[in-house]
């Protein structure tokens, strides 16, 4: 399964949020139905499982900081999509303060990213997780299937 279009991304993620969404610029889209701008963030992935990762992981998605800056400036609504099984995760601005607390680091030339790790843990359930597999913080998130 490859990556989505701008399309379909759209036609996924109205279904997720029950609204009319358009394409904006880059991985942002906008909320149509509304009287007030609200602009979403996404950002698509695949699971270990479909790629060479060593880790066990069903998210992994990097972002720069000042993105993740933006997103909360903007809405606070980041959609993470996992494009080969089909699921998604809607994270809120609290969820985004926790990554920029416990899972963020300098990448060499990129400066401060911060990366949304999501695994399941021994009973199943879905919870972000810090870069440093030495954590022990989760923080736990709901993931659903999509159907288009």
């Amino acid at each position: 399964m490859n990556r989505l279009s701008k399309t379909e991304v759209v036609n996924v993620v109205s279904g997720i949020l029950g609204q009319d969404i358009g394409a904006s610029s880059g991985n942002w889209l906008r909320v149509q139905s509304t009287n007030k701008d609200i602009e979403i963030y996404f950002s698509q992935c695949k699971p270990s499982s479909a790629s060479k990762g060593k880790w066990t992981y069903d998210f992994f998605h990097t972002l720069g900081f000042s993105t993740v800056q933006d997103i909360g400036v903007r809405s606070g609504i980041l959609v993470l999509l996992n494009y080969f099984d089909k699921t998604y995760v809607v994270l809120d601005s609290a969820d985004l303060m926790w990554v920029v607390k416990y899972s963020s680091r300098k990448k060499s030339n990129d400066g401060i990213v911060c990366d949304f790790v999501i695994d399941r843990d021994s009973s199943g359930n879905y919870n972000l997780r810090p870069y440093d597999r030495q954590r022990i913080e989760r923080r736990r998130v709901e993931v659903n299937q999509w159907k288009i």
